[in-house]
C-alpha cells in the first residue's frame, strides 16, 4: 500500500510542546493549564476517594491555587450499558521496552525480547507501549513510538534484529513499524507471542545486533568512554520524552557496566593497597580510588533529565539469563539509575514479571492535580514541583514527578520529541485544539474486498487563518485508523501548502473541505484526525466513530445522514493520486446526481434542510423514518423537528437510498445532535446520529434539481493535492 508522506516532511511533525501534563496549551495561548499525574498508595494499593482538599501544591516553592483534582480508576467498571470512560491524557500510563546494545551480548537481547513480550498481556488496553533501542554508534533511538497497538509492539520486539527497518519507516508518527498485515499475522499467532519462526532466527538476529552495536574489547578506557557517550545521548532522549503527558516507566534491559568507574574502588586492588602501605600515596590513582569525577557529572546529568522528564527507570539485569556476561552486576553500575528515578533494579525476569504485576497496580488510580502558574514566561524553563497530602490516610505515600518545563516556541521543538508528542496528540482519546474542525468517516462495500470508508474533514477557515493575512499556510493532516483494542488498521498523511493570495478568499468564507480514505475490514473503529499548521503548531485533534458491516453476508446497516453541500463555498481537495483506491465507485449519489457531503451541516433553525439516508439490507418492503433532535443541553426539541421522506428507492443489490427534509421550527442557533431512526414496518430499527450547527436565516435550499457545478476561473491548485470546483466525483 502506497503512503503519501515526503522525507522532507519528517522535519515538520511539530507540535506546540505541552508543559508536562497540561493539556490546554498551544503556541498562541497566554493562560498554560499544568496538570500533574499523582499516585497515592499504602502498603502499594491505591488510596481512592481522596479531594482538591488532600492536596497542596507548591511551584518554585510558591503555594499555588489547585483548580481541580480529578481521579481516574482503570479498574472502574463504570456503566455496564456505557462505553469505557476515555483515559484523560495525563493519568495515561507510557511504559517504554529501551534495549542496551552498549553493554550487552546480543544474545541475551535476542531473549530479553521474548522475555518482555510475555508481559504486554498485563497491560490496561489504554496503556501505550513504545520499543527502542540504544546503540554505541547511533545512541537512544525509538524502533516504534508510544502506541497502543499491541500487534505493532510484537513487530517491533521481533524487528530488533532487522536494521532496514530501523532505517525505513512509512508512518512518519512511528506508530506503524512494519506491514500491517504482518501485525496482524503477529497477533493471532497463539498465544502472542513472538512464534517459533521468531525464535528460529534468534542466531541470526544476534549476528545483526552484533553489528549494530558493534560491540568491541570492554576495556577500562572503552567503558568509560560508552559509559559518557551513553549518558550523553539518555539525557537527549530523557528530553524528547519530557513533553509526553502522562506516567513514564522506562524498563531498561542491560548488563550494566562496572560501577567503580563512577564511585571507585576505594583502591583496594593489590597494586594500590602496597602502594598505600608503603606510604606512597602518590602511586595510588585518584581516578581509581574515588571515580573519575567528570564522568560522574555526566552520569549525573543524565539521571537529572530522566528526573525532569518524569520517567521512572526500571533497571533488568538481562546478563542472568543466559551463561557468561560482563564479569560483573549491573547492581555494580545502574543500580543509581533507578533507584535516583524512583525505580528499581531486577535480577532476572522472573522478578520483572511480579514486579509488573505491583507497578500495575500501584498506577490504577491518578488523580490529575491542575493548576495555572501566573506569569509564566515561554521560555523552556524547567520549573521544579512540590505536592504534599493533607490530612490523608495514615501510612499515605505519594509520588509524582519533580517538576514541570514551562512552554516553549513552536519552532523550536525538533527531532524525536516532535514525533513522540505528536503521535501522543493523535492517540489521545479526547478532541482539542484552537482550529476548529469536523470529522465524517461512512464504510462502502466493495466486492470481496475491506470495504471503503471515505473520510472527510472539514478545517473551519477562519480559525485556521486566525490572524494571518498573507503569505503561506502549510498544514499536515494525519488519519489513523484503530479498533477497539487500538490496533492500527490503516493511515495516511499528507501535507498541503495553502496561500493566502490564492485561496485566501475561500478560506474566509467557509474553511478547507479534505477527502481522504482508509480501508477497513468489518469491525467497529475510531478515525482519528489531527490537523497542523506545521509553523505555528496550532491544531486540531478530532474522533470519528464508524462501525463497518459484514457486507459479505448480509448484514444490515445504516450509515450517517448525508447533507448535501451547497457548491462553491468550501476549498476543496483531497488525497493524492497515489493513495487513491483503484475501481472505487463515487459514493455520494443523489439519483444520477454526485454531491459532496456536508461533515457538520448547517441547518436554519426555521425551514426545510435536505438530506439523504443510505442503508443496507435493511429490507425491501417500506420504510419508516423517525428524527429525533436534541439541543445543546441534551432535551429533545420535540415536534419542532421532524422527517418528511419525499423518495425511497427500491432495493438495489440490498442498498436503499431515501431522499428526506429535515422540517425545523423556531430552534435557537448552536450544535444539536440529530438521531435518526430506520426501519422496514415490523423489522428491526437502525439509528444514527451526526452533530448538526443550527444557525439564523436561510440555509441549504433545495438546488439539487440544478447541475452542481458551475463553471469559473480556478485559482491554482493546492499543492501536494488537486482542487475541483466542477463535478465533485473528479475527487474520487
Amino acid at each position: 500500500m502506497k503512503r503519501t508522506w515526503l522525507l522532507p516532511c519528517l522535519i515538520l511533525l511539530l507540535l506546540a510542546p505541552l508543559a508536562h501534563a497540561q493539556r490546554t496549551f498551544e503556541g498562541a495561548t497566554d493562560v498554560v493549564l499544568i496538570e500533574v499525574p499523582v499516585t497515592v498508595t499504602s502498603d502499594g494499593d491505591p488510596i481512592r476517594g481522596l479531594t482538591k482538599a488532600n492536596f497542596e501544591l507548591r511551584d518554585e516553592g510558591k503555594k499555588q491555587d489547585i483548580l481541580s483534582v480529578e481521579m481516574v480508576d482503570l479498574f472502574d467498571p463504570g456503566s455496564p450499558d456505557a462505553p469505557p470512560p476515555a483515559i484523560p491524557a495525563p493519568a495515561r500510563r507510557h511504559f517504554l521496552f529501551l534495549f542496551d546494545l552498549g553493554f550487552s551480548n546480543p544474545e541475551n537481547v535476542v531473549q530479553a525480547r521474548s522475555a518482555a513480550n510475555v508481559i504486554l498481556d498485563d497491560m490496561h488496553p489504554s496503556d501505550l507501549i513504545g520499543v527502542a533501542l540504544y546503540t554505541p554508534t547511533r545512541g537512544a533511538m525509538m524502533v516504534l513510538n508510544f502506541t497502543s497497538d499491541r500487534n505493532q509492539v510484537r513487530v517491533a520486539l521481533e524487528s530488533l534484529g532487522v536494521p532496514q527497518l530501523l532505517e525505513r519507516n512509512p508512518d512518519p508518527l512511528g506508530l506503524v513499524i512494519g506491514e500491517l498485515s504482518q501485525a496482524q499475522d503477529i497477533g493471532a499467532d497463539s498465544g502472542g507471542g513472538l512464534g517459533q519462526a521468531a525464535d528460529a532466527r534468534s542466531d541470526a538476529d544476534a549476528e545483526i545486533l552484533q553489528r549494530l552495536a558493534s560491540i568491541s574489547d570492554f576495556a577500562r578506557v572503552e567503558q568509560r568512554n560508552r559509559i559518557k557517550a551513553m549518558s550523553r545521548s539518555m539525557s537527549d532522549f530523557a528530553r524528547a520524552l519530557a513533553p509526553i503527558e502522562g506516567q513514564k516507566q522506562v524498563f531498561f534491559l542491560s548488563e550494566g557496566f562496572d560501577g567503580t568507574l563512577l564511585t571507585g574502588d576505594g583502591a583496594t586492588d593489590l597494586e594500590s593497597r602496597l602502594a598505600a602501605e608503603s606510604g606512597n600515596l602518590w602511586e595510588v590513582s585518584t581516578e581509581t580510588r574515588y571515580g573519575d569525577t567528570r564522568l560522574q557529572n555526566e552520569f549525573e546529568e543524565m539521571i537529572e533529565a530522566l528526573r525532569r522528564a518524569g520517567a521512572t527507570m526500571q533497571v533488568v539485569d538481562i546478563g542472568g539469563i543466559a551463561q557468561g556476561g560482563q564479569g560483573f552486576k549491573a547492581s555494580d553500575g545502574l543500580v543509581a539509575l533507578a533507584k535516583d528515578t524512583g525505580g528499581n533494579l531486577y535480577e532476572n525476569f522472573n522478578a520483572l514479571d511480579a514486579a509488573m504485576t505491583d507497578i500495575l497496580a500501584r498506577t490504577s488510580v491518578t488523580y490529575i492535580v491542575s493548576f495555572q502558574p501566573k506569569n509564566l514566561k515561554i521560555d523552556g524553563e524547567y520549573h521544579k514541583l512540590k505536592i504534599k497530602l493533607v490530612d490523608a490516610p495514615r501510612g499515605a505515600r505519594l509520588s509524582h514527578r519533580s517538576g514541570y518545563y514551562a512552554p516553549t516556541k513552536f519552532d523550536e521543538v525538533i527531532g524525536i520529541e516532535r514525533q513522540v508528542t505528536t503521535a501522543g496528540l493523535v492517540l489521545a482519546d479526547e478532541d482539542r485544539g484552537t482550529i476548529d474542525s469536523s470529522v465524517l468517516a461512512a464504510p462502502f462495500p466493495m466486492s470481496n474486498e475491506k470495504a471503503y470508508v471515505p473520510v472527510l474533514i472539514e478545517v473551519d477557515g477562519p480559525s485556521l487563518i486566525a490572524d494571518q493575512s498573507s503569505g503561506s499556510i502549510p498544514l499536515e493532516l494525519f488519519v489513523y485508523a484503530l479498533d477497539e483494542k487500538g490496533a492500527v488498521h490503516d493511515f495516511l498523511s499528507q501535507n498541503l501548502v495553502l496561500r493566502m493570495e490564492d485561496h485566501g478568499a475561500a478560506l474566509r468564507q467557509r474553511g478547507l473541505k479534505y477527502w481522504g480514505h482508509v480501508d477497513l475490514d468489518p469491525g467497529s473503529y475510531r478515525v482519528q484526525v489531527m490537523v497542523r499548521n506545521s509553523v505555528t503548531g496550532r491544531f486540531s485533534t478530532r474522533r470519528a466513530a464508524v462501525t463497518v458491516p459484514e457486507f459479505a453476508t448480509g448484514e444490515s446497516a445504516l450509515l450517517p445522514p448525508f447533507f448535501p453541500e451547497q457548491p462553491g463555498i468550501w476549498l476543496l481537495t483531497r488525497e493524492t493520486e497515489e493513495r487513491q483506491r483503484p475501481g472505487a465507485p463515487y459514493p455520494f449519489m443523489a439519483g444520477e446526481q454526485p454531491f459532496i457531503p456536508s461533515v457538520r451541516p448547517r441547518v436554519a433553525g426555521n425551514g426545510e434542510t435536505p438530506l439523504y439516508l443510505q442503508a443496507y439490507n435493511v429490507g425491501s418492503g417500506s420504510l419508516i423514518v423517525d428524527a429525533k433532535l436534541m439541543d445543546p443541553s441534551g432535551e429533545s426539541v420535540g415536534d419542532r423537528a421532524k422527517i418528511d421522506v419525499t423518495d425511497s428507492s427500491p432495493a438495489q443489490g440490498g442498498k436503499r437510498t431515501v431522499e428526506a427534509l429535515l422540517e425545523t421550527d423556531d430552534l435557537d442557533p448552536g450544535i444539536y445532535q440529530l438521531e435518526i431512526t430506520l426501519s422496514e414496518a415490523g423489522g428491526t430499527p437502525h439509528t444514527t446520529t451526526l452533530s448538526v450547527e443550527v444557525v439564523e436565516g436561510r440555509v441549504n435550499a433545495r438546488w439539487l434539481d440544478r447541475p452542481w457545478w458551475e463553471p469559473r476561473n480556478d485559482p491554482e491548485p493546492i499543492r501536494s493535492g488537486t482542487f475541483h470546483r466542477l463535478d465533485p466525483r473528479n475527487y474520487c
